[in-house]
């Protein structure tokens, strides 16, 4: 990235949640695709929601390796499970 990016994030994950999600919506909609369905209001208030609860330290976050190794997990779960789903 130029220095000139960095800066720009750099400043912008200073900013307080509210105004990071308003800069996330901004950028994301100067890229969309022409026709691309916009985030459902009701996804855009339970992201922010969750952020709010995690500014507040009353969320729990996870590593991408915790992530990744649950993800494994479930997935390692359903192999050689018997496919219940009926035709």
């Amino acid at each position: 990235m130029s220095e000139g990016i960095d800066d720009v994030l750099r400043r912008a994950l200073g900013l307080p949640t509210e105004d990071r999600v308003r800069v996330a919506e901004a950028l994301l909609s100067s890229v969309e695709p022409e026709g691309a369905i916009p985030f459902d209001p009701e996804w855009i208030s339970e992201a922010k929601r969750r952020a709010a609860r995690i500014d507040a330290g009353a969320g729990r976050t996870s590593t991408w390796a915790e992530v990744r190794d649950r993800a494994r997990g479930a997935r390692e779960g359903l192999k050689g499970r018997k496919d219940t789903r009926t035709a």
